[in-house]
């Protein structure tokens, strides 16, 4: 008996990382300050949804943007941001950055400031 429970518990050790894959999730920072090289891209935010759903997609975000005329704004794939409404990490979408010509941005990106130098 005693070696089945350590088989159980060997297994449940094998498949929980497989099975929860939001623990290992990038955590995506909130740069209020981002300098950037012309061509070089960086994760600048996270876009949650209601706390613990699903990030919101792509196409309902870039909806959203700003115009910028140092960048572009692209994907950055699914993550989680810490969120203190949401009382710990929440899924959320990040949105790259990749400048594009030299200058300054001040965006505002969904109510927090943004200031983007582009060298």
């Amino acid at each position: 008996m005693s070696q089945k429970i350590e088989i159980c518990a060997a297994v449940l050790f094998v498949v929980l990382p497989i099975v929860t894959p939001s623990v290992n999730a990038q955590e995506i920072p909130y740069q209020k300050n981002v300098s950037l090289q012309i061509g070089e891209s960086a994760i600048i935010y996270g876009v949650r949804g209601n706390c613990g759903q699903p990030a919101p997609s792509w196409e309902e975000i870039a909806k959203q943007l700003p115009t910028v005329s140092t960048g572009k704004f692209s994907d950055g794939g699914v993550g989680t941001r810490w969120s203190r409404g949401c009382g710990g990490p929440t899924p959320a979408r990040a949105i790259q950055y990749t400048a594009t010509a030299s200058g300054n941005e001040q965006l505002m990106l969904f109510r927090d400031p943004v200031n983007i130098e582009a060298k």
